[in-house]
């Protein structure tokens, strides 16, 4: 599924970033035609957060979430603006933005 996202993303010619903890899925995604990608190597959502817009210059206009990860889904939710499309294709745990 994540890899069809993916794949329609680039086709639309959109901007895609990635953020996993598994340095391989990383790779993949970068392999796959993502702009950027970032390790998450702790539970700071808005530190992530502030990190992925520094180094885009900008906050993006849609935000996909695919790993089911409340933490994932928070960063994506502190990254976005209020006019941001947040998509979650699957969630695991009840704890968001806490």
């Amino acid at each position: 599924m994540d890899s069809i996202l993916i794949i329609l993303i680039l086709l639309m010619g959109l901007f895609l970033y990635s953020t996993d903890i598994d340095d391989h899925r990383l790779q993949t995604a970068k392999s796959m035609g993502a702009d950027h990608v970032f390790k998450v190597t702790h539970k700071d959502h808005r530190g992530l957060a502030d990190e992925i817009i520094s180094t885009l210059g900008t906050r993006p206009d849609v935000s996909l979430e695919c790993s089911g990860s409340d933490d994932s889904f928070n960063t994506a939710i502190y990254v976005s603006t209020q006019c941001t499309t947040c998509y979650c294709t699957e969630i695991y745990a009840l704890s968001l933005c806490h």
